[in-house]
């Protein structure tokens, strides 16, 4: 309970120790602390239960514009290709350079170092991985560049109406 308030309080302790007094349970803010590390450090542990190559296996980080309280974002996400598992999901109000910069940084706090990273054919995606991963592979999606060929072809072609 500790945990989940201490997120939707965000991060005040003194918010927490209030929440649990009036659920009947009076506690020192040190408590609260003391509750807080060792939950991190079960989160922690939890971590260690991936192995080494998974911190290492390739991303596919792909962005999707979706609808948020009226406003148009931007969600960027990252899958892992051999745990096939979504693995860091962030929220942006802009797809551009910055966003992607950021979304890559968070990743490689998080402890990711991936042999290559996949995207879309979204520009800018290329000189960002090399600033952030310099040692990482760049690829391009070859799923999104067929759908967007198949799209060119389409517009190229004559109308029906046309013929």
């Amino acid at each position: 309970m500790t945990l989940r308030w201490i997120f939707h309080l965000r991060g005040s302790l003194s918010g927490v120790r209030d929440e649990l007094k009036e659920h009947g349970i009076q506690v020192a803010l040190i408590t609260v602390l003391r509750w807080l590390k060792k939950a991190g450090e079960e989160c922690v542990n939890v971590f260690s239960l991936f192995r080494q190559e998974d911190w290492e296996q390739s991303l596919c980080i792909d962005e999707k514009w979706i609808k948020v309280r009226n406003k148009w974002c931007y969600v960027f996400t990252a899958v892992g290709t051999k745990v096939t598992d979504l693995l860091a999901v962030e929220l942006f109000y802009h797809k551009d350079k910055q966003a992607m910069r950021t979304f890559l940084r968070q990743l490689k706090a998080l402890g990711f170092r991936p042999e290559s990273i996949i995207t879309d054919l979204l520009m800018g995606y290329e000189s960002v991985v090399r600033e952030v991963f310099p040692d990482c592979l760049y690829l391009q999606c070859v799923l999104h560049a067929g759908r967007d060929a198949k799209r060119i072809v389409r517009k190229a072609l004559p109308a029906e109406e046309d013929e």
